[in-house]
């Protein structure tokens, strides 16, 4: 959901910048709400969002900031859920963990108690898990050494070599055609990839992958379409080779749709029934 949100945000940016539709600049204010009220990690599109925006910035009315001022704090106010729904929690004492004698805030009904200040902060910031320290990280060439070669590896297997090849082809066309979209594409590749790399913590960090690979997947279908626009000839080609990948990547990861009839955990859940005495917290 949150790379739905930003992908909607980024195609947003681009369209207003080149038609300066003010529906659709207040449209991907809302989107760009959304999708960091989802996961902040959408936050980080904000330099990819700037280049467009100062770009164009005079043309902007007052009006049209304001209403997307509106819209985008529509989107992260959805924030205020958390506290809402922890105080609800604790006034109707839904969280059987405080019987145990301990203070609120554990998983995994009111995890960090967001009802506080200090709770609120800490959940979505995530200050627990040094989410501030992969800033710093970020401006460690260590830290690309050493994730890097991973990375590309993952990437090739994502959206095959070709794809890989008509991602970077795109981005050259693109830079040599409107160098501030270039930009602003780059850096929404690269900053929430960036945060990835740094955030060492995170045990799936694969899904913060899935912004950058979107763009880029963007990108191969703007280097797909630069090909046949320089050689009109190899129209039919292109579009037998990108069907046939796309067909390829939906038949190699069948499985990840098989998920949802998945019972593997049903086993798991049995034996802790089972094992387990009425009425006791597992944890």
């Amino acid at each position: 959901l949150a790379t739905f949100f930003a992908v909607a945000a980024i195609y947003a940016s681009i369209r207003w910048y080149r038609t300066g539709d003010a529906r659709v600049f207040v449209a991907g204010a809302l989107a760009w709400g959304l999708g960091i009220a989802t996961h902040p990690i959408v936050a980080l599109l904000f330099p990819a969002l700037a280049v467009l925006l100062l770009a164009r910035l005079r043309s902007v009315t007052v009006r049209a900031f304001a209403l997307a001022l509106i819209a985008f704090f529509f989107g992260i106010a959805w924030y205020a859920y958390l506290p809402a729904r922890s105080a609800a929690v604790t006034a109707a004492r839904l969280d059987p963990t405080r019987s145990l004698g301990v203070p609120p805030g554990r998983p995994f009904w009111d995890n960090d108690h967001p009802a506080s200040r200090q709770g609120f902060v800490k959940e979505v910031v995530g200050t627990e898990f040094s989410a501030g320290g992969a800033f710093a990280d970020m401006l460690s060439p260590q830290t690309y050494a050493a994730r890097f070669p991973y990375y590309w590896l993952l990437l090739i297997m994502e959206i095959t070599p070709v794809g890989v090849l008509l991602s970077f082809g795109g981005l050259y066309v693109l830079a040599k055609r409107d160098r501030l979209v270039a930009i602003a594409l780059f850096f929404a590749w690269t900053f929430p990839t960036a945060f990835a790399f740094a955030y060492a913590i995170e045990a799936d960090k694969q899904r913060y992958y899935l912004i950058g690979f979107s763009v880029l997947s963007a990108l191969a279908a703007y280097g797909a379409s630069a090909i046949v626009r320089a050689l009109p000839s190899l129209h039919r080609g292109i579009l037998a080779v990108m069907a046939a990948v796309t067909i390829g990547l939906l038949v190699m990861n069948h499985t990840i749709f098989e998920q949802r009839e998945s019972r593997g955990a049903q086993a798991v859940i049995t034996t802790a029934i089972k094992n387990t005495p009425r009425n006791a917290l597992l944890i």
